[in-house]
């Protein structure tokens, strides 16, 4: 066993975003969100990085919103995600810059290039979604940890 413990972040935000990406996900999608969120959590602490972790984990919790039953279906799954996103977070009063970076987070997680130019949320989040789908590279999280 390694010696890195795996949490979920139980902030009031936290908890409501993961409860409402449990109501309209489904259970394949809502466990992928929740892996991503992890890993992404693990790779922000394991490599030092300084972020807001209630700010990861809200856009990783929330970064599929596009492609559940809630999604309008009129443009990228990644584009209403990251509306839908904004929208349940504007009503849970998170702050205008805050929804901001979700809403990139979200918008550009299936683009590599680009997150890791911005800020360590929005790279992390795209790093931890990249991790859950096996596509990031080899050195980023052990087999040890994705096995575990």
């Amino acid at each position: 066993m390694s010696s890195f413990q795996m949490r979920v972040l139980d902030t009031e935000l936290c908890t409501a975003a993961v409860q409402y990406a449990r109501t309209v996900s489904d259970p394949f999608l809502f466990h992928h969100v929740m892996r991503s969120a992890l890993f992404a959590d693990l790779i922000g602490r394991e490599r030092g990085v300084k972020y807001d972790r209630e700010l990861l984990w809200v856009s990783a919790v929330l970064h599929d919103l596009g492609l559940t039953k809630i999604a309008p279906v009129e443009a990228r799954f990644e584009i209403e995600g990251a509306d839908l996103a904004k929208e349940f977070l504007a009503k849970k009063g998170m702050s205008e810059r805050h929804v901001e970076i979700v809403w990139d987070a979200i918008a550009l997680h299936t683009t590599a290039e680009i997150p890791s130019r911005k800020c360590a949320e929005i790279a992390l989040c795209q790093l931890g979604i990249a991790v859950d789908l096996g596509i990031a590279p080899p050195d980023i999280v052990s087999d040890e940890i994705v096995d575990e």
